[in-house]
Parts: structure tokens; C-alpha cells; sequence
């Protein structure tokens, strides 16, 4: 659920949707996450919020009188009506009734993952609930996606792969192995399992990640497809307007890149890559000024974003503040943010043109030898 970089050589000029974002859309967005009807018999609470229900929320009191299938019930219930703890409650009484229930502890699972942040207690009870029945596909995706949260990609691929082998039509697991496999570098094998997802549902995500993936191989024109098909489905899709401005401005339509990047702060206001993006495009057509309004506008979003205030070093220094300049270039160079060298060294680069303007000769010539130092070929 829980990672992508398209970024072209020059990784101060642009910003995608965040690495994490595509692997937290995969996780509470891309996959929808089927609840309570995982396994056979096993029923779906569907509730109003202060609905009550005879035989579940009157249940006795005394403990020992109620069955686990009550106890999963009263959970199941809790669950409709957002009472998390409530529900963790219930169903460990259900597994203390009936410590073999790999229902309970399935649920039970899924609520300490995604309700309450527990990833270890999550996956304690997905491979319990995989001991007792290791034929359950969805036991298998839900412990992927906790292993993809711990970082435990290979897990977490073994784990989608097991529930594809299990249910050769589950789009979801496709979808994940996906975002899997882009992390890991294999991009060839992430287009084919979103191929597959988007064969299986088309749904906007499942396009949305192809594009991501076809964009980071170069073929712009098909990841611009994507993303247009994401959008046509989804037309709230913030990230999906973007990520397609970023390939329509490689692609040398900067208007629509422009218009894309704009809608994507329309729809998602505090979207500082957005920002970043529309900055690049203004600076681009010549707009140094409106350029500057959306980099400061991103370093308001996220002061530590080591991109925007690069690059708002950049417009400060084309629209004469030196000083400010300065200031931005000094923070990227003083936190040293784990991103490759070729960064340092445009920054350093930039730092030396701003020095120069301030008469500081030595501290310019300096940062000049740490560019080249680095890697950085300064322009003819």
C-alpha cells in the first residue's frame, strides 16, 4: 500500500506525487479492502451509526455466557460504528472463547493495522489466522500489506504472489505487487501486474500507477493516456492532475501542463508538490514572479523541503534577492537531505552564482570546485 520518483536527471526541478503516497494509495485507496466478508461464510455488518442490534449489543454480561460467533458479532458491530477499541475488545474475547478462530483473529488483525497502527500486533494475528487456514487468499494480501509497511518487501511479495495463486482474480493483490515491484526496481514486472489489475477492475489507481510506471520508462505519451483514464474515472484524482502536468511538460505542452498542475491545487489546496511543479512550468514561460509566489507557497506547506527551497533559491536570485537566495541555498546545503549528488551539486552551483553577485569571490570559487567536486557539469 504502503512508494516513485519520476523526476528527470535534474531532481530540483520537479517533484511527483511523494514516494509514500503511491504505496499509501495502494494501501487505504487502491485497495479496497473487502473487511468482514474475507472468509467463506464469514459475514459483512453493515450498520447506521447509532443502530442496535437485538442479540449482539444486548448481549449478557456475564462473559462466559456468550459464544465467540456473538463475541464476532458484538465486534463486527463495534467495527460498523468506528469503535475501534471496542471492537479489538470483542474479538479478543471471541479468541478466548475459541482460540482457533481464524476469523476473529483476521479481523482482529486488520483493525490493529489500519485502525490503530499496531503492524507487529497485525501480523501476529494474520499468521496465526494463516496457520489455521492457509488456503485464505485474503489472510495472505492483508499480511502483504503489513509487511510492506514494516519494509519487508520480499515478505510482502512472497505474500501477494501466494494470494494470486490462491485467487487468480484478485485485482487488489495485483495492484500491491505492483507498487512491490516498483520499489524493488522492477518496473517491467510492475506494469505487468497493474496490466492484469486494470484487465481485471479498471479502476483510477490501477491506472494512475501504470501511468507513474510508463512515465518513469520514458513513454510519456501512454503515461499520459493513463493518467487521462485515472482522471476520467476519478476526476477529484489531485495527484493524477500532477503527475500528468509533469508529463505533458516533458512532453512540450506547457499550457496543459500549467492547467493540470493548477487543477491539482484546485482540487487539493495544501498540494505542495503541485506547487513545486507549477513553479517550474511558470519559471519556464518566462513568469520568474508567479513562479516565486508558488515556491514560497510550497516552503509554506513544507518548510523542509529541500526541492522547493532549491529551487525557490533559484527564482529569488533570478528576480534579484540575493540574500534570500542565499538563505534557501545555505538550509539545503546545512541539512543535507538524502538525495543524490548531482542535487548537491546544482545547489552548490547556484549557491557560487549568488556568492559571486554578493562580491565574495573565494566562498563562489569554492562552491564551484564542491560542484564539479561532486559531479556536476556547470553550463558553457
Amino acid at each position: 500500500m504502503p512508494k516513485r520518483d519520476p523526476a528527470k536527471p535534474d531532481p530540483p526541478k520537479k517533484q511527483s506525487a511523494p514516494l509514500w503516497f503511491a504505496f499509501i494509495l495502494g494501501a487505504l485507496i487502491l485497495v479496497a479492502v473487502v473487511l468482514l466478508v474475507a472468509f467463506p461464510g464469514w459475514r459483512q455488518v453493515t450498520l447506521p451509526e447509532n443502530h442496535n442490534v437485538a442479540g449482539v449489543n444486548s448481549l449478557p454480561a456475564d462473559a462466559k455466557n456468550v459464544s465467540a460467533r456473538q463475541w464476532i458479532e458484538r465486534a463486527d458491530a463495534s467495527l460498523a460504528k468506528h469503535q475501534y477499541d471496542s471492537a479489538i475488545a470483542e474479538y479478543t474475547q471471541a479468541i478466548r472463547s475459541q482460540p482457533n478462530s481464524a476469523e476473529a483473529l483476521y479481523k482482529r488483525g486488520i483493525v490493529l493495522e489500519q485502525n490503530k497502527g499496531d503492524v507487529n500486533g497485525a501480523l501476529s494475528d494474520f499468521n496465526d489466522a494463516i496457520r489455521l487456514q492457509p488456503k485464505e487468499a485474503h489472510a495472505f494480501y492483508e499480511r502483504a500489506n503489513a509487511r510492506s509497511l514494516k519494509g519487508d518487501l520480499n515478505g510482502a511479495l512472497s505474500d501477494y504472489t501466494e494470494a494470486i495463486r490462491l485467487q487468480p482474480n484478485y485485482a487488489d493483490a495485483f495492484s500491491n505487487r505492483a507498487l512491490v515491484r516498483h520499489q524493488q526496481g522492477d518496473i517491467k514486472g510492475a506494469i505487468q501486474d497493474d496490466n492484469q489489475a486494470i484487465q481485471l477492475r479498471p479502476d483510477a489507481v490501477s491506472y494512475y500507477n501504470r501511468g507513474k510506471e510508463r512515465y518513469k520508462q520514458g513513454d510519456l505519451k501512454n503515461a499520459i493516456q493513463d493518467f487521462t483514464d485515472a482522471i476520467r474515472l476519478k476526476p477529484e484524482f489531485a495527484e493524477a492532475f500532477n503527475d500528468r502536468g509533469l508529463a505533458r511538460s516533458d512532453d512540450g505542452d506547457l499550457e496543459g501542463a500549467l492547467n493540470d498542475c493548477s487543477q491539482a491545487i484546485r482540487l487539493k489546496p495544501d498540494f505542495a508538490a503541485a506547487y513545486n511543479n507549477r513553479g517550474n512550468i511558470r519559471q519556464s514561460q518566462g513568469d520568474n514572479i508567479a513562479a516565486l509566489q508558488d515556491y514560497d507557497q510550497l516552503v509554506r506547506l513544507s518548510p523542509d523541503n529541500a526541492v522547493g527551497r532549491a529551487n525557490r533559491g533559484t527564482a529569488r536570485l533570478k528576480n534579484g534577492n540575493v540574500d534570500g537566495a542565499l538563505q534557501d541555498y545555505d538550509f539545503v546545503i546545512d541539512n543535507k537531505p538524502d538525495f543524490p549528488g548531482i542535487f548537491y551539486g546544482k545547489v552548490y552551483y547556484d549557491r557560487s552564482q549568488a556568492r559571486r553577485k554578493k562580491g565574495d569571490a573565494n566562498g563562489a570559487n569554492q562552491d564551484l570546485n564542491d560542484a564539479i567536486r561532486i559531479g556536476y557539469k556547470p553550463p558553457k
